[in-house]
């Protein structure tokens, strides 16, 4: 009987134990859920992030303002339709970084950075050829999507602050207001965008600068009638008194070598049309 009893009091003494251990985990648990720790720590790191990636990309008191004004727009921007500010602050860091790394890449190859007129006249076409001709960049796209995908869920899940939309309207307009009027001030020099510094706030600029233009003037700039026609010689036709010459334009902007293009035909054609013509103009090099 005392030995029934011993073990019955072990097996309640392990009941209890594990009774416990499953009540302290469940109250931990929902402490953590409660608390506004890891929101607070996902809007830090991600401003942190944002202030960082600004002061190594960013030169100068200037560019370093419009920078920020930039960075306080989109998030109010994404807090209007949002009204959380871990995902707004983590969507916004996303585009200052696809802003930084696209400047980055254009102008390893153009010598020039990212402008807001490179997003008004790209297309699917454009995004094709680019995949086409560097197939690196889609497997980063795609590496890309995959972790910010989950990465934004969780975020807007964890994310329990709400901020009023007036808030979030007064803040985007201020920082609209601060953006336009520094633009206006010192609009962008012509040089700016080979230097390959400034990537935020030059983007900012040309978009006020594209903005306006496209207000002022629409897509084509043209006036609204013609005053004076050119003047057309008595005989409309031109007859040369002797032969033209062949008149070849180069227009080397991007320095892209297109026979490094996959699957494009270009190498060996341009390989055969080159040899051909180096056998008539130097038939002894074939020796």
């Amino acid at each position: 009987m005392a030995v029934r009893m011993k073990r019955a009091g072990c097996v309640g003494c392990v009941m209890a134990s594990i009774g416990f251990s499953g009540f302290h985990r469940v109250v931990v648990a929902d402490v953590v859920r409660r608390s506004n720790a890891p929101q607070m720590a996902i809007v830090a790191a991600t401003h942190a992030g944002a202030l960082g990636a600004i002061a190594l990309t960013e030169y100068g008191p200037f560019a370093l303002t419009l920078a920020l004004l930039a960075w306080v727009f989109l998030n109010f921007l994404w807090l209007m339709i949002l009204r959380r500010p871990a995902i707004a602050a983590a969507l916004s860091l996303a585009i200052f970084a696809a802003i930084i790394v696209l400047s980055q890449f254009k102008f390893r190859i153009m010598e020039m950075t990212l402008s807001f007129f490179d997003i008004l006249i790209v297309d699917t076409d454009t995004v094709a050829f680019l995949l086409t001709i560097f197939p690196d960049l889609r497997i980063a796209v795609m590496v890309a999507a995959v972790l910010a995908i989950p990465l934004c869920i969780v975020i807007w899940r964890i994310d329990r602050f709400r901020l009023q939309a007036r808030t979030s309207v007064c803040g985007a307009l201020v920082s609209l207001v601060g953006i336009v009027g520094l633009s206006s001030t010192v609009p962008e020099e012509p040089w700016e965008p080979f230097s390959g510094v400034n990537y935020t706030s030059n983007f900012a600029r040309s978009a006020v600068l594209s903005v306006s233009e496209l207000i002022s003037h629409g897509w084509f700039e043209a006036d609204a009638a013609v005053v004076d026609r050119p003047k057309l010689a008595a005989s409309n036709n031109c007859q040369p008194s002797g032969k033209p010459p062949h008149i070849i334009l180069l227009l080397d902007e991007s320095s892209f070598d297109i026979t490094a293009a996959p699957a494009s035909g270009f190498r060996r054609a341009i390989a055969t049309t080159f040899a051909l013509s180096m056998a008539r103009l130097h038939p002894s090099s074939l020796m």
